[in-house]
């Protein structure tokens, strides 16, 4: 229970044999089910929240056979988590018992590593776009890998004549807005520029 990392023990008759509450935490499982052991409830209710459910079973299947491997691997979870999955085989008396899962959250590693190569092609497409539109949609597409970005504008701020002017706008309801004075402090443009926080 001192370690950050899930920890889950499971033996060859495909019971739980011990956990840690990090493990209940991380995959939001009921300490009754898991009290219970039942594997194949818990491995449901783990497996629906994957982003790739098919991802899950190829390392499980190849341990069973063969019960001294090891594995390490990286799961996407629907809600956007990210862990990574490591196993190895609980030896008991010179042969294997079980079998030892952890899993390790590294869902900010993998957004900090996503935000650095939306940076990265946001560059790379400002020095390839041949003009400014092309550009504003290539940062759309970019941003829209991220995060969902159905709705996207693109606002430019005028400081010679303090004007927000909107040249790339994509909304399901709402028109693009005239140019305006910032000063206005109207909408989240406005907002922003007042603030200097992201909003």
């Amino acid at each position: 229970d001192s370690t950050t990392d899930g920890i889950a023990v499971v033996g060859f008759d495909n019971r739980l044999l011990r956990y840690n509450q990090r493990f209940a935490d991380m995959w939001q499982i009921p300490r009754e089910l898991l009290d219970a052991g039942d594997t194949a409830q818990l491995l449901g209710m783990a497996v629906a929240q994957l982003a790739t459910p098919e991802t899950f079973w190829g390392p499980v299947e190849a341990l069973r056979a063969d019960p001294l491997g090891e594995s390490f691997d990286r799961l996407l979870l629907k809600d956007g988590r990210a862990y990574e999955r490591f196993s190895r085989p609980l030896v008991s008396e010179g042969r294997a018992t079980g079998r030892v899962w952890s899993f390790r959250d590294i869902s900010l590693r993998v957004r900090a590593e996503a935000v650095q190569a939306a940076l990265y092609k946001i560059s790379q497409a400002a020095h390839s776009s041949r003009d400014l539109d092309s550009l504003f949609q290539a940062i759309h597409a970019i941003i829209a890998e991220l995060l969902p970005a159905k709705n996207f504008y693109v606002a430019l701020y005028d400081a010679a004549t303090d004007i927000i002017s909107f040249p790339y706008w994509v909304d399901e309801v709402d028109e693009r807005p005239e140019p305006r004075k910032a000063s206005e402090r109207r909408g989240l443009t406005g907002r922003v520029l007042q603030s200097g926080e992201p909003l």
